[in-house]
């Protein structure tokens, strides 16, 4: 459940329903504190959020959701309980930096190198296969600043 309840000229308060902290700004929603939990998927009614920050939370659910919120530009996900495929990010081209940590991630790198806007890209701890040199280097071009892969 998502209630709006109170609006800026550019930017709304909101209340997540399952999401213990409650109140986020958007477009950014920043949640960044241990008691926050919930399904990632309850996010993919706000289709104007641009950036998505519940790292170190209970967040938890498929990145795959993440597909119906076509202007995210910042990810961050780190040790949360969401997983998946990274494949699921290729269709969101105004990415321009992801940040995941958690084994639960897999996937090829290579699935990144179609996102135009990406500039920094980290890795850790994560399933994630592919050679991070090659990819860093078919990205240079477009801009990449920083690619971090830890196995």
């Amino acid at each position: 459940m998502v209630e709006c309840i109170h609006s800026f000229s550019h930017c709304h308060l909101f209340r997540i329903g399952l999401l213990a902290a409650g109140w986020l700004m958007l477009p950014f929603a920043t949640a960044s504190t241990a008691g926050v939990t919930g399904d990632i998927v309850h996010f993919t009614s706000l289709s104007k959020l641009t950036e998505i920050d519940v790292a170190n939370t209970g967040v938890y659910g498929d990145i795959a959701c993440l597909n119906s919120l076509p202007n995210l530009t910042k990810i961050f996900l780190g040790n949360t309980g969401v997983s998946g495929d990274i494949a699921h990010l290729k269709s969101l081209l105004k990415l321009t930096e992801i940040y995941l940590k958690n084994p639960g991630f897999f996937g090829d790198i290579a699935n990144l190198k179609s996102l135009p806007n990406l500039r920094m890209v980290s890795l850790w701890d994560t399933c994630v296969t592919g050679n991070e040199e090659l990819f860093h280097k078919s990205r240079e071009d477009s801009g990449l600043e920083e690619c971090r892969i830890t196995f």
